[in-house]
């Protein structure tokens, strides 16, 4: 006698809960309408049947989207943490540098300025180079590609860092051969160049050789740098394409070489890594001429370990 049922005619009705393993999550009902027909038990098992494994899906689908709400989270937390500590590294160098600065000024003497100044510069250079990290890890994009010699840009990389380096006491060794010409992105893969060089050089930090190398092969074109500086220990190189993750220590933000590896990875190619600990360690990029989205980019040490 209720009124919806005599209002829509209803008459007959079957309702299931839809039980997931570990709670019902809601339940499934069917009626005939305004049909005279009625359901019988078989239906009524096959409705219950139905409810179970739907019941089981939308727990299954719950469960999915509070891990995945977890995943976010962590990787929110993982990346303050390293954003932090990075910005924590660079204001105590601009601190210290301001510090000198002040000294200058109150002594009215000009050799604090001169200890300051290069610390108040590196550090603002590093917040430069994170900032253009983060802001290309941060989102997936479509390489602006144009003709770009490989060689030319190294040589111009090179000459940018030679004052940078010689204060390290690294030389710095690049031959330019014939022109290595492919289509790529130019800023991005000039990112890429820095990254790789300004790690050599780091690496070197008592004096060593930072060398590098582009040329054309026969499916695209490749560039390595190579040092003979620390090396990367094992721990490390399993990890070298996920932000966060350097063996520089406060010295490091972490993001370059997983910046590295991302537009690689945008440009279809390729990172192998070669290092041995107290020996150095060479970076080989290779870029494919021809680019089909959804190519990998693989990381392999060339020792064997992947």
């Amino acid at each position: 006698h209720a009124e919806s049922i005599v209002g829509h005619e209803i008459h007959a009705a079957m309702c299931a809960p839809l039980c997931g393993r570990e709670s019902v999550v809601g339940a499934i009902y069917v009626d005939s309408g305004m049909s005279p027909k009625t359901f019988k038990t078989l239906e009524l098992e096959l409705l219950t049947t139905i409810a179970r494994i739907v019941g089981v899906a939308v727990e299954n689908s719950r469960l999915y989207q509070e891990n995945m709400d977890q995943e976010r989270f962590a990787a929110i937390g993982l990346a303050t943490a390293g954003l932090g500590h990075c910005i924590k590294n660079v204001l105590t160098a601009i601190r210290g540098g301001g510090e000198f600065i002040n000294m200058a000024l109150e002594k009215e003497d000009l050799k604090y300025l001169e200890k300051g100044w290069p610390i108040l510069s590196g550090a603002i250079d590093r917040i430069d180079m994170l900032v253009l990290n983060m802001l290309s890890y941060s989102k997936d994009r479509e390489p602006e590609r144009m003709p770009v010699d490989l060689n030319q840009l190294l040589k111009n990389l090179f000459d940018t860092l030679k004052d940078r380096a010689a204060k390290q006491n690294v030389e710095l060794v690049f031959e330019p051969g014939s022109a290595c010409m492919i289509d790529v992105d130019h800023n991005e893969i000039y990112r890429v160049m820095m990254n790789l060089v300004m790690n050599a050089i780091e690496a070197c930090s008592n004096g060593g050789r930072v060398v590098a190398e582009a040329t054309l092969i026969e499916d695209g074109a490749s560039f390595s740098i190579s040092d003979n500086g620390s090396g990367i220990p094992d721990d490390i190189l399993a990890h070298l394409s996920e932000a966060f993750v350097s063996s520089k220590g406060s010295a490091g933000t972490g993001l370059g070489l997983a910046c590295s590896y991302k537009i690689i990875k945008e440009h279809g190619g390729r990172i192998d890594v070669d290092t041995e600990v107290g020996k150095g360690t060479t970076f080989n990029v290779f870029i494919p001429s021809e680019h089909k989205p959804g190519n990998p980019t693989k990381r392999i040490a060339l020792d064997g370990d992947a």
